[in-house]
């Protein structure tokens, strides 16, 4: 993850909703944001969530929906999961991911 990222843990989904995606593995995820916020309780409809803020102060979140391996009973892996919802700053997701990877909703 890079230093210049600040980590927010309180969820913070549901704010503004998807405004994008990004196609990517779960490793790119991890090597890119680093260890997800797991939710312990709620809907299971967003089991893995990044939420990083940079040096200038823009947010960014990345979370999978319906897809992970509780609302799925097991039948998906995050390893599986190669598309994933985002809200925030698209500037900085274009700089943490290029745009091979991120789209607008």
């Amino acid at each position: 993850m890079d230093e210049q990222l600040t980590r927010n843990w309180k969820n913070t989904l549901g704010r503004n909703g998807r405004t994008g995606t990004i196609q990517a593995s779960y490793e790119v995820l991890m090597d890119t944001l680093g260890e997800p916020y797991r939710p312990e309780d709620g809907d299971d409809k967003a089991e893995a969530i990044w939420s990083v803020t940079d040096c200038y102060g823009c947010s960014l979140q990345v979370w999978n929906y319906k897809n992970g391996p509780k609302y799925t009973n097991g039948r998906m892996r995050f390893e599986d999961i190669s598309m994933w919802s985002m809200d925030g700053c698209q500037r900085l997701a274009m700089a943490l991911f290029g745009d091979e990877y991120v789209s607008k909703a």
